[in-house]
C-alpha cells in the first residue's frame, strides 16, 4: 500500500488486563466516533442469545 501511496483509515487501539488503553490512529474525531459506534453495536450483538463470540 505505501508503495502505491494508498492510505487507509486505522485505528489500533490496545488494553492491558489492568485496563489501561492506547490509541494510534490516522483518523480526524469523526471517524473515531464512528469506529466507536461500529464497535458498540458490536458489543452489543454479542451479548445477545446465541450470538458467535470470536
Amino acid at each position: 500500500m505505501k508503495q502505491r501511496k494508498l492510505q487507509a483509515p486505522h485505528v489500533v487501539i490496545a488494553v492491558t488486563g489492568e485496563g489501561a488503553a492506547v490509541l494510534r490512529s490516522n483518523c480526524g474525531p469523526d471517524m473515531l466516533t464512528y469506529s466507536a459506534k461500529g464497535l458498540e453495536k458490536a458489543a452489543r450483538d454479542m451479548r445477545e442469545p446465541g450470538a458467535t463470540k470470536h
